[in-house]
């Protein structure tokens, strides 16, 4: 089972686990590592009945792997399985087009109803506008060097 260690205390070698929504103390008698437990780690436990056994540090090398697994089914499951077209549009027809889901083509109305339409929209006017930041610039007051040098005779 994993767990989180939420405390611990190295001048008596206590702590605390978080496991499944239930605290387990443990003693560092238990600790199979080469380092002393840390809060906040990710930890295996082993049980025997009630009482933990064996604790030993999930490694995040670990951890990356299980996330980047776990995130990679995710993708693979909203990307349909067979090897024909995907429709991309609306149910009204606005946009009926075909594409082949080999191409890795992502459907517009997937973005559509991931982000909505507003903050589409909003993220658009916000490319726009920042590429306009180039072309339009504005000086208030004058060049800044002309209050700082004066060219009047003394």
């Amino acid at each position: 089972m994993r767990g989180e260690i939420i405390q611990y205390n190295g001048a008596d070698g206590s702590g605390t686990i978080v496991a499944d929504g239930k605290q387990y103390p443990f003693v560092l008698a238990v600790w199979r590592g080469n380092s002393a437990p840390m809060v906040n780690k990710t930890v295996e436990i082993v049980f025997d009945g009630d009482t933990i056994s064996a604790i030993s540090a999930v490694g995040d090398d670990v951890l990356l792997k299980e996330k980047a697994a776990e995130l990679g089914g995710k993708f693979n499951a909203s990307i349909p399985a067979s090897g024909g077209t995907t429709p991309i549009g609306d149910a009204v027809g606005s946009v009926a087009v075909n594409v082949p889901v080999s191409c890795g083509a992502i459907p517009v109305n997937s973005i559509i109803e991931r982000y909505g339409k507003l903050m589409l929209g909003a993220y658009v006017l916000f490319l726009i506008s920042t590429l306009m930041f180039n072309a339009v610039s504005m000086s208030l007051g004058g060049p800044a060097w002309a209050s700082r040098c004066s060219t009047a005779p003394a």
